[in-house]
């Protein structure tokens, strides 16, 4: 019944993507001076900017036809004349990549308010119907062109899309694209030759976006290699760069990656092929000291332009984000060797975490090890240890793209148990050998699954057990792989440390609150969090009777009222029975009571 929940499709992908991951975005606003500058959490205490550099937005275009058609990735003409119009009434100034570079090297800073138009797909009705607005007002504009569809005018995918919108569009011809570049206002981007839509990505018959998923061979039930898609994704850009050569007589220095998906394997290539920059669609404020990852903001759906405004404005500030609620899933509880009863049982997880109303995940990846043995089956293909079932790709992907949801994963390298031992021992991060084993699991999780973070378990990190989980991220693939020296130290109560990705910074920790049973003890652990960077307060579940989660309850709202307002919940054990659930949803949800989430 649940067999293939979700299938690969461009809307979904980029409406996946424009859920906002603010809590991970750069703890900065784009201040008048241009550069970036202090701003504050929830509970108001100043928090210093995570990233040196001057701040830009980087605005992404998709559709603009002359009248909005009902397409949510489109903007009518007229509405983004009104958009660009408010930019400049505001005091916004619209800059190019040259620009950026040109900072970057100490040339010449950026304009205060800068930013950056980019349209991605390469459709006609940017030529026909965006840049006649852009040579009015002398805007620039990076324009993402996607080979094939261009090359074979009506592609198969696009005949036979479900998207009507995007079966109906045309695209540009290779006159129209050096009219555009020959007015000096147009930069051409690759978007890739043939690799904008999905692949087979596991058992299941999930299809993933091709540049960054290994993938599935139903036949021989086997995945490719790390290797080939290497090669697959180097074949693939370099053809689009020729192409692009080949016409407009310049290779392309801009990688914009299809639904704004690239990692550490990919972006290698980008680079290789001539194109170090990368344009992503992870939220935030884009930086000239770094161009490997440059978030952008996406506008679809006929925008108003009074929540445009306000999205420049203030949706990239930590004011304007909304606060992470989040609990940890056990695979466990999903797991059965019977395909069928474990897809009723994920459909139920599915359900049930709708209902909670939360907007991020912690998922263990491994076998729950008894009486505290270490970690002896994974959920993942790897070639260290056993394997109980192909199923946290599957997991992960389907959370994201079924009920928008950010997916972390937990990793725990000090527990991982030594493979064919008689006797149970951990493997040991010091050794050699061991080491490199450890490195060559957590490669492989990287290689299959991917997710918007990470957090390390264990309590105390040593020194060394830092540096080596420096060292493993790396091997993660994600990219570009996060400044672990970055901040200050965690907290003394801090036993989780989490890592986001995608911007490149160790900006957030998750400290673990005590089970208090009173408001002081509530007041007192509120009291000791850090102002120097933003908390995710994780709740353990000692007693999941509903007298026991009507107390991990409480605590929430009296930390929130303390201004506290990330929270993950330590626990899935309360999801089957509706009770507790409620109560639990109460406490978390983003949607049960608005004002009571933000803490207004």
């Amino acid at each position: 019944m649940y067999r293939n929940l979700f299938s690969f499709d461009k809307s979904n992908w980029q409406h996946s993507m424009r859920r906002l991951r603010r809590v991970f975005c750069m703890l900065t606003t784009l201040a008048a001076a241009g550069t970036f500058s202090p701003t504050a959490t929830a509970a108001g205490t100043p928090v210093a900017s995570v990233a040196t550099g001057q701040a830009y937005l980087v605005l992404c275009y998709h559709s603009i036809p002359a009248r909005f058609n009902g397409d949510a990735n489109a903007i009518s003409a007229p509405n983004l004349a009104e958009q660009l119009a408010w930019l400049a009434q505001a005091g916004y100034s619209a800059i190019s990549m040259d620009d950026v570079e040109a900072a970057k090297a100490g040339q010449k800073p950026l304009p205060p308010r800068s930013f950056m138009v980019t349209v991605d797909d390469g459709y006609e009705d940017f030529y026909r119907n965006a840049f006649p607005i852009l040579k009015l007002h002398h805007i620039p504009a990076v324009f993402g062109l996607v080979g094939r569809w261009i090359e074979e005018r009506e592609p198969l995918d696009q005949k036979t899309s479900t998207d009507r919108f995007f079966a109906k569009q045309k695209f540009v011809n290779w006159d129209q694209v050096n009219e555009m570049v020959a007015s000096g206002l147009v930069e051409i981007a690759s978007h890739s030759y043939d690799l904008h839509h999905g692949i087979l990505a596991n058992p299941q018959q999930n299809t993933e976006p091709a540049a960054v998923t290994l993938a599935y061979d139903l036949a021989t039930k086997t995945y490719e290699t790390t290797a080939q898609r290497r090669q697959r994704v180097h074949d693939d850009l370099q053809k689009n760069s020729d192409l692009i050569r080949q016409h407009t007589g310049k290779a392309p220095r801009i990688m914009v990656w299809p639904y704004g998906a690239t990692d550490g394997v990919a972006a290698e290539e980008a680079a290789r092929v001539g194109m170090p920059i990368n344009f992503t669609l992870s939220d935030g404020l884009a930086k000239t000291d770094n161009d490997t990852a440059v978030p952008r903001t996406l506008i679809g759906e006929e925008v108003v332009l009074s929540t445009f405004s306000y999205t420049v404005q203030y949706g990239h500030t930590v004011n304007g984000a909304d606060p992470l609620r989040a609990i940890r899933i056990n695979l466990d509880r999903i797991y059965d060797p019977d395909p069928a009863i474990e897809n009723t049982k994920f459909g139920k997880l599915i359900e049930q975490i709708a209902r909670l109303g939360i907007n991020a995940v912690l998922v263990q990846p491994y076998v729950t090890p008894v009486d505290g043995a270490p970690i002896e089956q994974v959920y993942f293909p790897n070639s260290v240890l056993p394997m109980r079932a192909d199923l946290l790709n599957r997991v992960a992907w389907q959370l994201r793209s079924r009920l928008r949801v950010e997916v972390f994963i937990l990793i725990d390298a000090s527990n991982i148990g030594a493979p064919g031992q008689s006797v149970q021992r951990r493997l040991d991060f010091t050794q050699p050998q061991e080491r490199s084993l450890l490195l060559a699991l957590y490669s492989d999780l990287g290689a299959h699954t991917a997710s918007q973070g990470l957090v390390f378990d264990g309590p105390g990190a040593s020194a060394a057990q830092r540096a080596f989980n420096a060292e493993l991220v790396q091997k993660l693939n994600y990219f570009p792989a996060p400044n672990l020296q970055a901040n200050s130290p965690a907290p003394q109560q801090a036993d989780w440390n989490t890592y986001g990705p995608l911007n490149g910074r160790y900006h957030l920790h998750t400290v673990r609150a005590p089970h208090a049973p009173n408001t002081a003890a509530v007041d007192r652990f509120a009291a000791q969090l850090s102002p120097d960077y933003l908390d995710i307060v994780a709740l353990p579940v000692r007693d999941a009777t509903l007298p026991g989660l009507q107390i991990t309850a409480n605590a929430v709202r009296r930390l929130q009222h303390r201004g506290v307002f990330n929270f993950l919940l330590d626990s899935d054990g309360f999801l089957d029975d509706p009770q507790k659930l409620d109560v639990v949803r109460k406490a978390l949800s983003l949607k049960d009571n608005p004002l009571l989430a933000r803490g207004k």
